[in-house]
């Protein structure tokens, strides 16, 4: 069996290592145990290789007849090498060689012992391919070092794992790791192990998640396992504020930035899906949040039954929060033109009641700066959190001028009479019984059940409100302006007579239907509920088609007061007492899939390649120089190239040796990645003039000035540029 191994890579000696080196890097390898888990089988053919490797190495007869069958030229220079010859080494002209076309030919017991080795070395990849026909074949199933095999794959397929994870390619890594997972399920082996690898999935999925559904939504099948994962992933932990754990690492407050910043790669639709039912659970936060679904959802789609499922959830709510502003607009969207402003009086929010009050001057009531507010809330607030919607632009104008809206409300207005309407019949049918006195109790004051001072206490008086009201009514907060604020008996007869200002619009609307019905009786207006059942049926049913039209007739008046009255005034943010979801900054690295966000302004460009690559030649000239600074590397490499050069900056310190360079450099093409715009690839000419230095003397024959062709892969890592590649084209 040939393997893709030599003595060098087995001792971890570079080729021009003296020989010096040999007995040292022998002992350090022999001290590098491998994991517990292997069997002594295992060991024993790892050692059997490193003890070949020196012996053939330690030998210099040996070692120049190995070197003389096994070194050959490669394409690859010392520009990139940093190579340092020696005395084994081919004459001047043949001295330019890093890479080589080695194997190694070895016995089938020695195979695990190979595996082991390549693993150590990082080789991950080659493990793998190597033991792909075990995984496809029964050869597995009858080895005798099946175990280590075994384990050599998983951990493999961990440490591989995580390196994509590093890379960003979140998939992948995921990929990897659920094989190497599944594999020891299957067999029953190595528990702990399993463990890890279960641990990293866990860690791995947010990260999968946020990958996922922010591709473009063409990619329907891989956003939709990225939202069966989020549902799994809000199963596990019992929600968006549940407690339990989904073994992430996220904390409550985590999750829910990391929630807050999903919501821009998710459409209207699948928010509302989402959060609905989250909200069931119950869960505040995910309520709030298919509140915003919905009434996005609703105005974009003109659908005012979503409107009217979200101000239903903002009743409940609103038991805990001031939602006040939320539910005015919502009642605004629903032609509810009253209940709106009633909404918007209880804000809290001071500030934004104010703007309202000061783009209302000059009008009858408040719906001017509310429509003006409710607009671009929308556009600020609501629309930039969905990634169909952040670009569309709010138009009440529209909304109310969509014939489909027009014809939704007026469908809503006859299943939901008026309010003194509603009141008038439930009274008739629950509660009301006029008294046996002569004088007919008037039911000019909507709020009797409050006001009258035949009720003995305040907790029957709001009982009663609660017979007389429907659920809806109830739900919406209007039993909470009918309850007595201060207790009536503490109240003064001229509070007694003003009542709320709520109150007291019902009451000027109720006499002003009274006075134009101009009949009187003994000095007295008949009550409103007599004058209605004297009424012929047909009298009745005109009356209630009337009364619908209540609610729709005020949509279509603020559509034409919007068409007349101009627009556009910034509004400020809501600072009520919100729920704590906002984001200072996001959770997790935003995608490197494709999104509907505008391209970064810092796009890969030949400016910036310019910049990597020169980078890269200075800390190649620090790493390599006198001082040996290895740090200097990681600012602008990544791996696989960071871990070989930090190797070489080593080894040619432990020789006493250093480089220094002289470089110009001439990009000769950009191309970032259209599918990933964290990675570009860059050729460019070099030419570079180095000194190899030994103690304090120049070595001339390894001195060198050449022009290459140079191909760098770069990836973009925190915001910044690194090169992951390096290839000599020529």
């Amino acid at each position: 069996m040939r393997v893709a191994l030599d003595y060098y890579r087995i001792l971890g000696l570079p080729i021009q290592a003296p020989a010096d080196q040999v007995p040292q890097a022998y002992s350090d390898r022999l001290q590098q145990l491998p994991h517990p888990e292997y069997s002594e089988v295992a060991v024993a053919a790892r050692k059997q290789l490193l003890d070949e490797a020196y012996t053939v190495l330690s030998d210099p007869e040996q070692r120049s007849i190995y070197d003389i069958g096994f070194l050959k030229p490669s394409d690859i220079s010392p520009l990139e090498a940093g190579a340092e010859p020696t005395a084994t080494e081919p004459p001047a002209a043949e001295t330019n060689v890093e890479a080589y076309n080695s194997s190694l030919e070895i016995p089938p017991q020695q195979f695990v012992g190979a595996l082991l080795v390549l693993y150590e070395l990082g080789e991950y990849v080659q493990v793998l391919e190597l033991c792909q026909p075990y995984l496809t074949s029964d050869r597995l199933n009858v080895a005798s070092d099946r175990a280590d095999i075994i384990l050599t794959i998983c951990l493999s397929n961990l440490e591989l794992g995580r390196e994509q994870w590093q890379q960003r390619q979140y998939e992948n890594a995921a990929a990897a790791l659920e094989l190497g997972q599944k594999l020891l399920l299957k067999e029953g082996l190595f528990p702990d192990i399993e463990a890890e690898i279960a641990a990293d999935i866990a860690k791995l999925r947010p990260y999968r998640i946020l990958e996922l559904i922010a591709l473009p939504e063409e990619n329907v099948t891989e956003r939709l396992a990225g939202l069966q994962l989020l549902k799994g992933m809000l199963q596990d932990r019992g929600g968006i504020d549940g407690k339990q754990n989904d073994r992430s690492g996220l904390s409550t407050d985590d999750f829910i930035r990391f929630i807050q910043q999903l919501r821009g790669y998710l459409t209207a639709a699948e928010q509302q899906i989402l959060f609905e039912a989250e909200a069931k659970r119950p869960s505040a936060v995910a309520a709030f949040l298919a509140v915003y679904a919905l009434i996005a959802q609703g105005f974009s789609q003109r659908q005012t039954g979503l409107i009217l499922r979200a101000k239903q959830i903002l009743t409940r709510l609103g038991k805990h929060q001031d939602v006040h502003l939320e539910r005015a607009v919502c009642a605004l969207l629903l032609g509810q033109t009253e209940e709106a402003i009633s909404a918007l009086e209880l804000s809290q929010d001071r500030q934004a009641v104010a703007f309202v009050r000061d783009r209302s001057q000059g009008a009858p009531d408040l719906l001017p700066g509310l429509c003006k507010y409710s607009e671009q809330w929308l556009q600020t607030e609501v629309f930039p959190h969905f990634r169909d919607l952040a670009n569309e632009k709010v138009s009440l104008k529209s909304y109310f001028a969509d014939e489909g809206v027009q014809a939704e409300l007026e469908t809503l207005s006859a299943a939901e009479l008026p309010a003194w309407e509603r009141e008038l019949l439930e009274q008739h049918r629950l509660v009301y019984a006029p008294p046996a006195s002569s004088e007919d109790t008037s039911v000019e004051d909507e709020s009797w059940a409050i006001e009258s001072g035949d009720r003995s206490s305040d907790k029957n008086a709001r009982s009663a409100a609660e017979r007389v009201l429907p659920d809806r009514e109830i739900a919406a907060g209007r039993v909470s302006t009918l309850t007595p604020t201060p207790s009536f008996s503490t109240r003064t007869a001229e509070e007694r007579s003003l009542g709320t200002p709520i109150q007291r619009r019902r009451r000027r609307r109720s006499r002003q239907r009274h006075q134009q019905d101009g009949q009187a009786s003994n000095g007295r207006t008949p009550s409103l509920l007599t004058k209605f059942n004297s009424l012929p049926k047909t009298g009745r049913w005109l009356i209630l088609g009337l009364a619908s039209l209540v609610i729709v007739l005020p949509a279509i008046g603020i559509y034409y007061w919007w068409h007349k009255t101009p627009n556009g005034v910034a509004t400020p943010a809501l600072e009520g007492e919100q729920l704590d979801i906002s984001l200072d900054k996001p959770l997790f690295p935003t995608p490197t899939a494709q999104t509907p966000s505008p391209p970064p302004e810092d796009s890969f460009g030949e400016a910036t390649a310019q910049e990597a690559i020169e980078q890269w030649l200075a800390a190649k000239a620090k790493a390599m120089g006198k001082e040996h600074q290895i740090d200097a590397l990681e600012a602008i490499l990544a791996d696989p190239v960071l871990s070989k050069w930090q190797q070489r900056s080593e080894t040619a310190k432990k020789n006493n040796s250093y480089w220094q360079y002289k470089h110009n450099v001439k990009i000769k093409s950009v191309k970032a990645s259209q599918a990933n715009p964290d990675r570009a690839t860059v050729e460019a000419s070099v030419n570079e003039v180095a000194e190899l230095y030994k103690g304090d003397r120049v070595d001339r024959n390894s001195s060198y000035n050449e022009q290459l062709l140079v191909k760098y892969e770069l990836v973009r890592q925190d915001g910044n540029w690194r090169i992951s590649q390096i290839e000599v084209v020529k």
